[in-house]
């Protein structure tokens, strides 16, 4: 659905977790589906609630955010209305040029030893450091990618 919004201009990659890549004047735009639900660490739905203050379409975003990795991944952009929705502080994280994760580093990496090699990529790739507590995680489950397929 995402690529047959960017008509010829896009491939998909990733096979756990599909993104689309969008070329656009010579930059490539990571776009993601949106799923209107979180999973928890054993794949089951998690249990959120509601603010009777919140519109149900800022709580599915918010929620929504809650299964990403890191919170510069967590940022939503409406292209017809251009507004920009960050609920996990991901403009901030970028301001100071920080890859940081929306849960717990050690919990997140444990779950998904991947993240590791993602949370390196992302850093390289824009020239960016961790806050102390992801660095101290990349670092000591570093060995743990070793598990992930070789595929």
């Amino acid at each position: 659905q995402v690529k047959d919004t960017f008509v010829g201009s896009a491939v998909i990659v990733g096979r756990r977790f599909p993104i689309v890549h969008v070329h656009d004047n010579n930059s490539i735009v990571e776009v993601s589906s949106f799923n209107t639900y979180v999973r928890g660490s054993s794949g089951n739905q998690m249990p959120t609630s509601k603010s009777p203050h919140c519109s149900k379409n800022d709580y599915l975003r918010w929620k929504n955010c809650q299964g990403r990795d890191f919170t510069i991944n967590g940022l939503m952009f409406n292209p017809y209305s251009e507004k920009i929705y960050d609920y996990l502080g991901g403009i901030e994280d970028i301001k100071k040029a920080k890859v940081r994760t929306v849960i717990p580093a050690a919990t997140s990496f444990h779950e998904d030893c991947a993240r590791i090699l993602r949370a390196i990529r992302i850093a390289a790739r824009l020239g960016f450091s961790f806050p102390k507590e992801t660095a101290y995680y990349v670092r000591n489950l570093a060995c743990s990618v070793a598990r992930l397929d070789k595929v």
